[in-house]
C-alpha cells in the first residue's frame, strides 16, 4: 500500500481517526437507510426544505448541476486546457471517479427508494432522475470537487466550500430527489475520498 505523504505523527492520527469515524457513520447510516423507511425528524427536516416556495425551483435546478457529472467534466477539461495544470485536472478526475463509483457501490446493496416512493404527496421536481437514494451522489461529487481544489484556491474563496456543497444538498431535498439521510451519505463518501486520496497511487501529487 502506498505510504502517506509525510505529514507529523500527531497528523496521521487525527487523520487516521476521522477516517475511522466517518467509515463507522457511513456503515451505521447505510444500515439505517437500508430499512426502506423514513423516520419522524427525517421526514420533518425534509419537508422542511421541500416545501419551500415553487419560485425557488429554477435556482434549485440551476444549483444541483454544481454535482453534476458535466460539471466536474468541465471543470477538469479547463484545468487543462485553461490553467494548464494536467496533474491537478487528474486527480479532481480520479477523485470524482472514485466518488462516483464508491455511491454506486452503495446504492446497489443499501437499495433505498427515493422520496417519492417513501412518502406521499412528494413529487420530482427534476425531471431525469432514476435510481436508488442512498447515498446522494450530487453531494458526493460536489464534496469531492471542491475540496480537492480548496487548497488551490485564493484565500477569499476560501468561504466556497461550505456554500457550494451546503446549496447542492438543500438542492436535492428541494426539488423531492434526495432524502435528509441520502445527503448526509453523500457527504460522508466526498470526505473519505478526499482523506484517503494519499492513498492512491496515481497521478503524484498536483502542484499548487
Amino acid at each position: 500500500m502506498p505510504k502517506l505523504r509525510r505529514t507529523r505523527p500527531d497528523t496521521q492520527l487525527r487523520q487516521r481517526a476521522a477516517v475511522c469515524t466517518l467509515v463507522a457513520t457511513l456503515a451505521a447510516l447505510s444500515l439505517l437507510a437500508s430499512t426502506g423507511a423514513m423516520g419522524p425528524l427525517e421526514t420533518s427536516i425534509f419537508e422542511l426544505m421541500y416545501t419551500m416556495p415553487d419560485s425557488l425551483r429554477w435556482f434549485a435546478l440551476l444549483a444541483t448541476q454544481f454535482g453534476n457529472v458535466w460539471v466536474c467534466i468541465g471543470i477538469i477539461g479547463l484545468l487543462f486546457v485553461l490553467r494548464k495544470n494536467p496533474r491537478l485536472a487528474l486527480v479532481v478526475f480520479r477523485n470524482s471517479l472514485v466518488a462516483y463509483m464508491s455511491v454506486e457501490f452503495i446504492k446497489f446493496f443499501v437499495g433505498r427508494p427515493r422520496p417519492m416512493l417513501l412518502l406521499d404527496n412528494v413529487i420530482s421536481r427534476e425531471i431525469a432522475v432514476y435510481g436508488n437514494g442512498f447515498p446522494s451522489g450530487h453531494t458526493a461529487l460536489a464534496t469531492v470537487l471542491i475540496l480537492t481544489l480548496l487548497p488551490h484556491l485564493p484565500k477569499y474563496l476560501r468561504w466556497l466550500p461550505i456554500a457550494w456543497i451546503g446549496v447542492v444538498a438543500w438542492s436535492r431535498m428541494y426539488l423531492g430527489v434526495h432524502a435528509p439521510l441520502d445527503v448526509v451519505g453523500g457527504l460522508l463518501v466526498g470526505l473519505l475520498v478526499v482523506l484517503l486520496a494519499d492513498y492512491l497511487p496515481w497521478p503524484r501529487r498536483a502542484k499548487r
